[in-house]
């Protein structure tokens, strides 16, 4: 079985999720992503929020929320996602990365497509009343 290691930022303002839709990418997702040599899961976090979103994480503000896996979303089956999940603040407005089409905060309703590990996650903080 494939692992593919990802890590991801949980933002929530007026019980509304932040998520990202990559350019390349046909579902909704949290930001975040792939580590890169020898990084922490903290320092991969802050670059992958300054590249997709243009904002600056507060470093000790970070905080290890979990982990969940499951099916990646647009790869063959076998091929699982690990995803830490973390929340922080940051400073700045989002400004849109290269890489990302749109970037917005959505209630469950809102979101137009995500994963199947996406929704099971979503579904969770929407029955935990974290967002609506």
């Amino acid at each position: 079985m494939d692992f593919i290691d990802h890590i991801s930022l949980v933002d929530i303002k007026n019980k509304k999720i932040l998520l990202v839709l990559n350019k390349d990418r046909a579902k909704w997702q949290l930001p975040g992503g792939k580590r890169e040599s020898n990084e922490t899961d903290e320092q991969t976090l802050i670059r992958e929020c300054k590249e997709e979103l243009g904002i600056e994480l507060i470093p000790k503000t970070i905080k290890y929320l979990e982990t969940i896996e499951g099916q990646a979303a647009e790869k063959t089956n076998g091929v699982i996602v690990r995803i830490k999940i973390y929340t922080g603040k940051f400073l700045g407005i989002i400004a849109l990365g290269a890489e990302v089409g749109k970037a917005s905060y959505l209630s469950y309703s809102q979101v137009p497509d995500t994963s199947e590990i996406g929704w099971e996650y979503l579904t969770r903080l929407k029955k935990g009343g974290l967002i609506e």
